[in-house]
């Protein structure tokens, strides 16, 4: 009755006393398992029917633990754990005091999902215990410590990591119980839980090591000893994982905590006026009688946190009301009343208690010279790797805990530690751009490792520090010094849902304002501040340029680049990069790069290419590459930190006034509210969206000028700058600004000098093919871009001139997601899918009607087979598989080849419209994220690109070997052999296509032989298919802008359109990158059978092996490693013979059902029957 009631059929029935005649049932019985085992299942099903009995259930949870002990019965056991679970959410408290923790002792005795229902169990009740229950979960230590193993099932060490977190964090304030959870043993499985895969056993680690060590500094070396600097270095130099911003902090304020703090007098007394705990801000709202109030500290907390993550605008609960607080306007809204409220904020100084401080800092700044061989090793492993990452990143926030971290390691390094280990690394280069940059914080951390380097190694340091334009910086610092944003010093940036959440979390908008007083911190002027902090750098400054190079080594290869740059000697200018290994400092301040960009611009650059080449020969070349990659890299960072200097103003919005100059076309008229960061490109974005013509946005259309200038006062503003720099400055806030539109009339704005010689070398070398295209990648920027693109609500203006500039400096896989973001709808702004039921033996007529009627990218398809059962992304991948498979069998538009390409019309002839269905069709795939197989050729390719015009008989010998050879051996031939073979005017192959008028007239000799020859290779790769060609680019454009496929080179296209190509599978590889569940682990032997068969499959059996468990013959770029969800082998239950059954599949989760075949011949027979008969159909599942 309990199992079929619900909570109203049930609320009439007294279950306390039902519980209470159980439990009495359970002690009278011993030895009756059957009877035992109704009564937990009645205590189950209440908890399931009846929520509100769980108070009366758990009155029998000691009951249902000592027949768990005495009772030798799996299913009684079994319905006691599941009863546990379910009470263990809400009831931890109660079962941690009835000892529910010491089922761990039986954990080896149950099945996996037991031990994991356990092990959660466990995990519950560990995060109700406190230090006055610590003698229910002490004796269990061990016994968790164990299972942090990874050689135990990835969940329950999942568990297990949970519930350690759960107990460092309810004991942290008691050092003894800390110590007694921090075993060796403890420690070592700890860092081995790492292995798991799960992102939150690794937060969960690095969280409790950081409670740990900042709690008690004897578990700071502890950690130490067990090596926990390596652990630190494999998960932040990790290829295999990608880790998030937030996940690499969490590893950073680790390595903080285990490193001692700076003091804070003398060269570090600055820091008050900079480190985020020092000072914060205080906010005030203004009442109606003009005083100030202060928040409350929850709502004060929860502000700052919003303002430190870039956001603009949250909302906090005051008394049960809800106010929206926007932080650039600084204004407070009442979201009931709509009553708006000034509000402002100071910085701030907490009172502390410094002899405390003191004391602690002192104890543990005195363990670095207790353990001075732990701490060298300590920061010999992670100094190189905290500055690659400093280097690396684009992330504010990860930039200064980087340098935050490389100045604690200098400070605390020894001379001989700072020679051995930071000099290798690139410091002085990192220290320029710090110095160059417009940021107070980033000047005052820069000085201080400067002042630390020179004071302990000033021999080894000097050279690098001038090479590098440190001491130019300095002397630059010296005479003006920079003046702090009044505004407010934290720059805002676009935060994205994820951070939303995460703060939300933090700091909920239900907290109420607190009554209770608080100590009244000091407020600190900021003028004050900023004058104290400029001083100071002034001050500082002065002191390294005067005590350490009052008589400065001279910059030799600087002086004589130069000079050879003066004279444009190109031999020494290539020596001194390649041999002398010119900074990025010394090449700009040598003006090689404008001397590059005006001689690859000049008309005679092609006469003095050759010489250029030769004397740049691959090392020099190579050399000169990574240089200038090094210099637009140092350029991007620094003004970077310009722009974000500004943000906190470029952020608030201007009103500018739209007025069309063009009459007689469609326009927008009227004003405008737009932000101060936004550029004429998306003023003309604007203007193409607010017209009735463009309903849509336009997508961001790369490497296309712009259609529309824009003018203020009869100047045309430039398209790469901001409004907030373009337009004049005074009254910029205050007033209405009009700006006058017209079409462009191809203004050509001058661009930076760097990207201009890079693009310039990159395209003559690469038609030379001096060096391979991998050598323009640019490991820094790749890094950069990567992090950007986690994060793709809003493209920096840096990303898209690279885009469009220089994409080459970029792997293809960044590349593809930049495409992406560029020329279709972020996921979340895609709206649901489109089902269409289609009929495969008509496949073509009704994906021509399909495509054409849902080219709207934003729509996307998912197709089901007429009269089959499967649904989902394995139907939609072999519908694009069966329409190419069509496509490719209609020979009439094709040349005869084994790739694609068009077949020559002569001009009277009308092309296919298959064209136009093929351009949308290609289109539709990339929109979808569908691979297609069409073997198109390179010659193809290149036409997407716009490069047919650079075509030549190169092309010609890959797109048509044999009509090549032939042109050759005509060319090469006799005259009057020539003469003899009769040849006309007309396409080879093509005899209705004539070369020029009356060209079956015209006979071929040696007059007319070169003639003949282009007008083959013009037919063929041009004028015969142009036709065809524009009809298919033009219908592509319609789903996307075709110029962004100039982000790829054209062999890469292939891989964009039709994923992977064939390579042979390895073992490892398969290991790797497929799953196996479901009563299969990869060391199961049948998983291991057929890994061994797949290695032998060749090009055609992958193909058929793909096609049956996918939907698809290919794999994404990427291979199995990209492919989503995983490929994942899962045992299929047979209740006879494995061997009398086939494999089946389930492509819209990519499984193979695989039975457990007796030997691996039967299981290769099976495999190879079902991927050649069970394809093209759903009934296999």
């Amino acid at each position: 009755m309990i199992a079929m009631g619900n909570e109203e059929n049930l609320s009439t029935i007294t279950v306390r006393k039902i519980i209470v005649r159980l439990i009495e049932f359970l002690k009278s019985n011993q030895t009756n398992f059957e009877i035992i085992n109704h009564a937990c299942r009645i205590l189950s099903y209440s908890l399931e029917a009846l929520p509100s009995s769980s108070s009366s259930v758990v009155e029998a949870v000691p009951m249902l633990l000592e027949k768990l002990y005495t009772v030798n019965c799996a299913d009684v056991a079994e319905q006691i754990i599941k009863t546990l679970d379910d009470l263990s959410v809400k009831y931890g408290r109660k079962l941690v005091d009835y000892g529910t923790i010491d089922v761990l002792n039986y954990i080896d005795f149950f099945p996996l999902h037991t031990q994991r229902r356990i092990m959660k169990i466990v995990s519950n009740c560990c995060s109700n215990v406190y230090s006055a229950q610590w003698n229910t979960v002490s004796s269990s230590l061990p016994l968790l410590s164990a299972r942090l193993n990874p050689e135990h099932d990835p969940k329950c060490v999942e568990y297990s990591v949970e519930c350690f977190t759960h107990l460092v964090q309810n004991v942290k304030n008691d050092e003894k119980l800390l110590n007694e959870i921090a075993t060796d043993s403890f420690l070592l499985n700890f860092q081995l839980a790492l292995t798991n895969e799960s992102q939150m056993v690794f937060e969960d680690v690095f969280k409790t090591f950081s409670i740990l060590t900042s709690i008690s500094t004897q578990l700071a070396v502890k950690l130490l000893r067990h090596d926990i600097h390596k652990t630190i270095k494999q998960q932040l130099t990790s290829k295999n994982r990608q880790r998030s911003p937030q996940q690499i902090l969490l590893v950073l304020s680790l390595i903080d905590k285990l490193l001692p703090e700076v003091p804070r007098q003398g060269l570090f007394a600055i820091n008050e006026c900079l480190s985020s705990d020092a000072n914060f801000w205080s906010w005030h709202w203004q009442d109606d009688d003009g005083s100030w109030r202060p928040y409350s500290k929850k709502e004060n907390d929860c502000i700052n946190a919003g303002s430190g993550v870039g956001e603009e605008v949250l909302t906090v609960t005051i008394y049960g009301k809800s106010y929206t607080i926007d932080l650039v306007r600084k204004i407070q809204t009442n979201d009931e009343s709509g009553t708006k409220r000034p509000i402002r904020n100071s910085s701030v100084s907490p009172k502390r208690n410094k002899e405390e401080e003191s004391t602690a800092k002192r104890f543990k700044a005195d363990l670095i010279y207790e353990n001075d061989s732990l701490y060298s090793d300590f920061i010999r492993t992670l100094f190189p790797c905290i500055y690659l990452l400093s280097v690396t990143t684009f992330c504010r926030r990860l930039e200064e805990k980087c340098s935050e971290l490389m100045l604690k390691m200098v400070f605390y390094a020894s001379a001989q530690l700072l020679s051995e280990v930071v000099k290798g690394t690139g410091i002085c280069r990192r220290l320029s751009i710090m110095l160059a940059r417009k940021s107070v914080k980033c000047n005052i951390e820069a000085i201080q490792i400067c002042q630390c380097l020179l004071d302990k190694a000033a021999t080894d340091f000097k050279e690098e520090l001038v090479r590098e334009g440190v001491l130019f910086c300095l002397s630059s610092l010296r005479r003006t010094p920079i003046r702090h944003p009044k505004p407010n010093n934290k720059p805002k940036v676009p935060i994205n849902e994820k951070k939303k959440k995460f703060l939300s979390t933090l700091y909920p908008s239900r907290w109420h304002k607190n009554k209770t007083p608080r100590e009244e911190p000091v407020e600190m002027d900021i003028e004050d501040q900023d004058s104290k902090m400029n001083d100071w750098i002034a001050k500082q400054t002065n002191s390294i340029v005067t005590g350490f190079f009052y008589n400065p080594p001279q910059n030799l290869v600087l002086n004589n680049l130069c000079r050879a740059v003066e004279r444009w000697n190109l031999e020494e200018i290539s020596d001194m990069i390649h041999k002398n290994d010119a900074t990025p400092f010394e090449i700009e301040k040598s003006d090689l790069i404008e001397k590059l960009a005006d001689f690859f611009c000049s008309p005679t650059t092609d006469n003095g290419l050759s010489i250029f080449l030769r004397i740049f020969n691959f090392d020099k070349l190579s050399s000169l590459i990574s240089s200038l990659n090094e210099c637009f890299y140092r350029k991007l960072v620094i003004e970077r930190s310009k722009s974000d200097e500004i943000r906190s103003l470029s952020r608030q919005n201007i009103r500018i006034e739209l007025i069309p100059i063009d009459k007689d076309t469609e326009s927008f008229k009227g004003k405008v509210t737009v932000e101060c960061s936004a550029t004429a490109r998306s003023l003309e974005r604007f203007i193409f969206r607010n017209t009735s013509n463009h309903v849509t946005a336009k997508p961001i259309a790369l490497f296309e000028r712009p259609t529309i200038e824009f003018l203020h006062d009869d100047r045309v503003l430039p398209t790469h700058l901001t409004l907030f720099d373009a337009l004049p400055q005074d009254e910029i806030f205050t007033k209405t600004h009009q700006i006058r539109y017209r079409k462009s009339i191809d203004v050509i704005v001058k661009a930076d000098k760097i990207p201009i010689v890079l693009y310039s070398i990159w395209t003559h070398v690469c038609k030379t093919g001096i060096v391979p295209n991998y050598l323009f990648l640019s490991s820094k920027l790749t890094s950069s871009v990567r992090y950007v693109l986690s994060d793709s609500e809003q493209l920096p203006s840096w990303l898209l001139k690279i885009s469009s500039s220089f994409p080459f400096v970029l792997p293809f896989d960044l590349r593809k997601s930049l495409f992406y973001l560029l020329s279709f709808e972020t996921k979340s702004q895609r709206s649901s899918k489109v089902k269409q039921i289609v009929d495969r033996n008509r496949i073509l007529d009704e994906a021509k009607k399909i495509i054409i009627e849902n080219s709207n990218s934003s729509i996307s398809l998912d197709i089901e087979f007429q009269e089959e059962v499967g649904t989902g992304l394995g139907p939609t991948l072999e519908f694009f598989s069966l329409v190419s498979n069509d496509l490719r069998k209609i020979e009439s538009i094709w040349r005869p080849s084994q790739s694609l390409f068009p077949s020559p019309i002569g001009e009277d002839d009308e092309p296919d419209d298959l064209f136009e269905f093929i351009g949308k069709f290609l289109g539709k795939s990339l929109a979808d994220h569908k691979i297609i197989d069409l073997p198109f050729s390179s010659v193809f390719y290149k036409w997407l690109l716009g490069m047919e015009n650079e075509l030549t008989f190169e092309d010609l010998k890959y797109l048509d070997p044999d009509l090549a050879d032939s042109c050759s051996k005509l060319k090469n031939m006799d005259p009057k052999d020539l003469r003899k073979l009769e040849v006309d005017f007309t396409l080879p192959g093509y005899e209705n296509i004539e070369l020029k008028p009356n060209g079956q007239h015209i006979i071929l000799d040696s007059s007319n032989i070169s003639e003949y020859l282009n007008l083959v290779v013009d037919w063929t790769l041009r004028r015969g298919v142009s036709r065809q060609m524009n009809a298919l680019r033009h219908n592509l454009n319609i789903i996307l802008p075709v110029s962004n496929l100039r982000l790829f080179y054209p062999n890469e296209l292939e891989s964009l359109f039709c994923g992977d190509q064939y390579a042979p599978w390895s073992s490892k590889m398969l290991n790797e990158c497929t799953k196996a569940d479901h009563g299969y682990t990869h060391n199961s032997p049948a998983v291991q059978n057929l890994i061994e068969i797949l290695t032998t499959f060749d090009l055609v059996q992958q193909r058929a092996f793909l096609q049956f468990v996918t939907g698809s013959p290919r794999l994404p770029f990427g291979g199995f490693r990209s492919l989503s969800p995983p490929l994942t082998f899962v045992e299929k239950v047979v209740y006879e013979s494995p061997d009398k059954y086939l494999p089946s599949v389930m492509t819209c989760a990519n499984y193979l059902k695989l039975p457990n075949y007796s030997t691996i011949d039967i299981m290769r027979e099976k495999v190879t029957v079902a991927i050649n008969e069970g394809q093209f159909s759903f009934y296999l599942s």
